[in-house]
């Protein structure tokens, strides 16, 4: 019996010369099309992936990862004004509010583990 791996390993040592007709609706067909192309695959790797079962071929929509960093990417941001406010605050009067310095100090700590979480997510979902 063939393993996920083995079939994989099969399937891009092969070359591809026998194609399988599908017959379906202009509506389908383009449903089909899109999904492929969230998922980052051609049609032929998207329906063979599902036809076969493989396990290891990872099905990732992509337009949703691109949101996770462009999150990821804002907080960044977020973290970098941060950080000039709290080198800046001397010039300001909240620099002598209680507790300031050690407020914008535990948001940038919050900041800074949800981005590391972020990152975490991405690549658990982008990895093969």
């Amino acid at each position: 019996m063939k393993t996920a791996t083995n079939q994989t390993e099969a399937i891009n040592n092969r070359k591809r010369t026998l194609p399988i007709k599908v017959f379906c609706t202009p509506d389908e067909r383009q449903a089909i099309i899109e999904k492929a192309k969230q998922c980052g695959l051609s049609v032929s790797h998207y329906l063979r992936a599902i036809a076969l079962g493989l396990g290891n071929t990872r099905i990732v929509d992509f337009s949703q990862t691109d949101e996770l960093i462009k999150a990821k990417v804002e907080l960044g941001r977020i973290l970098g004004l941060l950080r000039l406010c709290l080198i800046q605050a001397e010039n300001f009067p909240l620099e002598r509010r209680p507790g300031f310095r050690e407020t914008v100090t535990n948001v940038i700590q919050e900041v800074e583990d949800n981005q590391a979480n972020l990152k975490a997510i991405i690549q658990r979902a982008v990895r093969p």
